[in-house]
């Protein structure tokens, strides 16, 4: 079963043969958002465009398999062009335009075929263009896409990470939580490490 960061990097790939001609990647960056398109990530993607990114969105589990979920997923197109407006969203001979990686995206996604995940379906294309954006030359569209996907029957805790330090916040005798905001007792344990 795939976990979602092989989901991830099976989308990542699909687009990056998606966009690559002659060899080269015809972007400058297809890569993966640690979060939602917001101002925070938007100078990052200014310097990176054109460029395509993808994120999880979540799911919600099926009522009638509770070993699935209907996952939502998210891919961002981003293009700059100091010609204006039609060059980001039509391109020209010298820079793709974002109509036209809507048009390579899109099909290159619905085709990805991914083990224990069904197909990917588009379900909406957004424009995000805002007053901020267009001031910065910045073109941005959204495309979400969902797909069934299954979840693992048992995490493994052997796959999982070990911690350093665990840290507890806690009021001996206290009948309710939360705790007080000053002078409640915590307690920091720093376990050791395997060689």
């Amino acid at each position: 079963m795939p976990l979602i960061t092989d989901i991830e990097s099976a989308l990542i790939d699909a687009l990056k043969l998606a966009f690559t001609a002659s060899n080269k990647l015809i972007l400058k960056t297809v890569d993966s958002l640690p979060g939602e398109f917001d101002a925070d990530s938007l100078q990052q993607m200014i310097t990176e465009a054109p460029a395509v990114y993808v994120l999880f969105l979540g799911g919600k589990r099926r009522e009638e398999n509770l070993l699935a979920l209907d996952s939502s997923w998210a891919i961002y197109i981003v293009t700059k062009h100091a010609g204006g407006h039609r060059q980001r969203r039509q391109g020209d001979g010298r820079q793709i335009g974002a109509y036209e990686m809507l048009q390579i995206a899109i099909p290159a996604i619905e085709n990805v075929e991914i083990t224990d995940c069904g197909r990917f379906e588009a379900e909406q294309v957004s424009n995000l263009f805002t007053g901020r954006l267009n001031s910065k030359g910045v073109s941005a569209y959204a495309v979400t896409f969902g797909a069934a996907m299954m979840l693992p029957p048992l995490v493994d805790p052997a796959s999982l990470n070990d911690f350093v330090t665990y840290h507890s916040d806690y009021a001996p005798g206290a009948a309710s939580l939360p705790l007080p905001d000053e002078g409640q007792p915590t307690i920091d344990l720093t376990l050791e490490q395997p060689q």
